[in-house]
């Protein structure tokens, strides 16, 4: 399963965006309105329970050259990531790609698709309105 969502434009510097995504901790702020717990397992994972799904822990990721980051699920049974890329749009401004990429049966991604959806539909209109000099 592969869902995407682009946000309008952020206008702040993609570097800057990309430092604040680059910090686990931040997501917290991020997903803040779309999850019912957040916690930090170490420096570079967390867990987050999104909706009627189960908790989840991620791991952060970053790619530096690429200016993206990922969010990988650290549960076997549940195999998907989340990529957030940059794209500098100009020197003051920018936007993120969100990709969320899945392997699932057909009936978990028939209980998986419509949350997520409308996690990553919230998630691409809250970036936008994030202070990302914080």
């Amino acid at each position: 399963m592969n869902l995407s969502r682009t946000t309008d434009i952020i206008k702040f510097k993609a570097s800057t965006v990309y430092n604040y995504l680059n910090n686990p901790i931040n997501y917290e702020s991020i997903l803040a309105d779309e999850i019912s717990e957040f916690s930090m397992i170490d420096a570079k994972s967390f867990a987050i329970k999104i909706g009627s799904l189960p908790k989840i822990s991620l791991e952060h990721k970053s790619n530096v050259l690429e200016r993206s980051t990922s969010l990988k699920s650290k549960n076997e049974k549940l195999s998907f990531v989340f990529n957030f890329k940059v794209s500098e749009i100009d020197e003051s401004s920018c936007n993120i790609e969100i990709n969320f990429k899945g392997e699932f049966s057909s009936m978990m991604q028939m209980m998986i698709k419509p949350p997520m959806n409308k996690f990553l539909d919230a998630i691409s209109k809250k970036v936008i309105s994030i202070d990302f000099s914080k």
